[in-house]
């Protein structure tokens, strides 16, 4: 008997030492899988723009989710659980195969290319025909869908337009708030999101739930916004967030999924700046990108 217990000692003591260690030292032994983003293990507010059939499960918690038109799990069950489900909306472009992409081309609304993304073409937001369309046929097929509201990344785009070709786009930002604020005037109960603009978005900050800034903490890079830029970024959400109570800022960053610390970091200093952290994630799962 006692040779017995010798023997389970021997095997097992040292395995018993290694996963004290383990435990002491932030090692985990309940998974082999990469490090995953600190969305699961967090219960402060997430926002998530997936392109899936279904949601990975460490974005499961989080709120609210974002949604590319033409990809996304059923909805009910998640409004079910009391999620805030947004459409992605285009108002000035559309892609072949797209609802709406017949209607503009048979309607010669097109522009050529997008800028943003070749595989688009651009549609002439100015045309009375098409802002009908926008609010009476895509937004119902939309709200159809279940879906609570929209997200609209254009104001950029307009801008950017009329910077470029001020005679050949002129009209094309001031429509895109017009429709924005027409989908509100509509559609009272809809939800609507839209990316920070320095100039255009304060136009819409009345009639409108969430704005979503693109890389505003993270170190300045090519890409990124200068720092000077990044701190103006920083002040103005935060002079919006405090005049607009119903506002809330959603930011996205550049998240490193390998590094759960500096994630975590990373969501900490957006939520001292009074706003919510937002992952973009492609359909690779191993993908996580900042956004257009």
């Amino acid at each position: 008997m006692k040779k017995k217990i010798v023997t389970w000692a021997i095997l097992v003591i040292p395995v018993l030492l290694v996963v004290i260690l383990g435990s002491m030292m932030g090692f985990s032994f309940a998974s082999t899988k990469t490090n995953k983003p600190v969305l699961s293990d967090s219960t402060s507010q997430w926002g998530a723009f997936l392109h899936h059939e279904t949601i990975p499960e460490d974005l499961e918690k989080a709120n609210p989710l974002v949604f590319s038109y033409e990809t996304h799990p059923p909805l009910q069950s998640y409004i079910d659980r009391n999620k805030t489900l947004l459409a992605e909306l285009n108002v000035i472009d559309v892609a072949s195969g797209e609802l709406g992409y017949e209607r503009a081309e048979d309607s010669k609304l097109m522009m050529g290319p997008s800028n943003r993304d070749a595989s688009h073409m651009l549609v002439d937001i100015r045309k009375a025909d098409w802002k009908q369309y926008l609010i009476e046929s895509k937004l119902q097929s939309l709200l159809l869908r279940r879906f609570q509201g929209v997200y609209i990344d254009s104001l950029h785009e307009a801008r950017e337009l009329e910077a470029r070709d001020p005679k050949r786009y002129a009209g094309m930002v001031a429509s895109v708030v017009e429709v924005i604020k027409a989908i509100r005037y509509q559609y009272p109960s809809v939800i609507i999101a839209v990316d920070y603009d320095e100039t255009l978005t304060p136009q819409l900050l009345p009639v409108v739930q969430y704005v979503i800034a693109d890389s505003i903490i993270t170190t300045p890079d090519a890409i990124a916004r200068p720092a000077q830029e990044s701190m103006r970024a920083l002040r103005l959400l935060g002079q919006w967030k405090h005049q607009y109570p119903q506002l809330t800022v959603l930011v996205k960053e550049q998240w490193n999924q390998d590094d759960s610390k500096g994630q975590a970091d990373l969501a900490n200093k957006i939520r001292q700046n009074g706003f919510v952290p937002f992952v973009r994630r492609m359909a690779d799962p191993k993908v996580v990108l900042r956004g257009k």
